[in-house]
């Protein structure tokens, strides 16, 4: 090969780009990357920008040569969101109070910085939580969906979603049950039980259901329930829902206490962004999922998807 163009280089495997760039034999072959930042510990940001002459400087790059570091000769051109052309001034004010937090850092700053602390720092109790007498008046009688996170000794949580005239979905109910808490672990027989109480024959268009858990989608299917596998993308699912945080799209009912206490104490896993990784600490994560299942499987879009050229800045 004389070249390789690498689109979304952070999103490939280093194994292919190895590849890719070995087979590069032809005289005066080039490579192009380009790609929205991830975490500092990404091997794309460790192997080819922190040993770039054009992003460390060649003052560095000397002294990393006499200590028989490899140093690469690539031009490093760092761009935010104000540097793409094509987005107007209405979409970039639309996308700065979309997102925060490590998200508004990657997205529109541009910068290769961990994961961590708070998850849903975004989330804002004043803004996010009512009481459901301020907005039943807005529910429509239709557009309900139950998400499920299902667990054995873990908890299983079902969430009551409800469409408001006003477009925002309302978390209207919460159901939070753990075997490990409680000492006694129920069936799937139980809790399909446990859910058609708790819905008091509420209607709903279907229920979003951890794709995990077969035994109980089995269980549910045959009692007539129409059920969605959840899509089960993590991080991509968290980047949605910080979204719809902060474009106020979705609201909880005060009563959804377990729901509300996990937003405090859902959390980066630091050992894992060490490693290059973006996951959340697994616990007190079961009503985060829930919310995560029901976001990003119903409430996703092609205008929520951040791993686009077209939202923010990229290298």
């Amino acid at each position: 090969l004389a070249g390789v163009f690498f689109d979304e280089v952070a999103l490939m495997p280093e194994s292919f780009v190895n590849q890719a760039t070995g087979r590069c034999s032809v005289d005066g072959s080039k490579f192009w990357f380009n790609c929205n930042p991830d975490g500092p510990y990404h091997w794309f940001k460790q192997n080819w920008i922190d040993r770039s002459v054009g992003y460390i400087g060649k003052k560095k790059a000397e002294e990393l040569k006499k200590k028989n570091v490899k140093v690469k000769n690539i031009l490093y051109v760092h761009f935010s969101m104000n540097d793409n052309l094509s987005l107007s001034e209405k979409v970039k004010q639309r996308y700065e109070t979309d997102y925060s937090g490590v998200f508004y850092q990657r997205y529109i700053l541009g910068l290769w910085c961990m994961a961590e602390g708070i998850i849903y720092d975004m989330f804002d109790k004043a803004k996010h939580i009512k009481n459901i007498l301020s907005f039943c008046d807005r529910l429509l009688p239709s557009g309900r969906y139950v998400s499920c996170d299902y667990g054995t000794q873990n908890a299983t949580v079902f969430l009551l979603w409800n469409k408001g005239t006003d477009g925002v979905w309302y978390c209207i109910r919460e159901y939070y049950y753990s075997g490990r808490t409680e000492g006694k672990q129920k069936t799937d027989s139980e809790y399909a039980d446990d859910l058609e109480s708790w819905l008091e024959e509420t209607k709903i268009k279907g229920i979003i259901v951890d794709p995990s858990a077969a035994s109980f989608i089995a269980e549910l299917r045959k009692r007539g329930y129409k059920v969605v596998k959840a899509k089960n993308n993590v991080e991509d699912g968290i980047r949605v829902v910080g979204t719809k945080l902060n474009q106020e799209a979705i609201i909880f009912a005060d009563s959804c206490v377990n729901t509300i206490q996990e937003f405090g104490s859902y959390i980066w896993d630091e050992a894992a962004a060490v490693h290059g990784e973006d996951r959340p600490v697994k616990e007190h994560d079961h009503a985060m999922d829930a919310l995560r299942y029901f976001v990003y499987t119903i409430l996703n879009n092609q205008t929520a998807i951040i791993r686009s050229k077209r939202k923010a800045g990229f290298h």
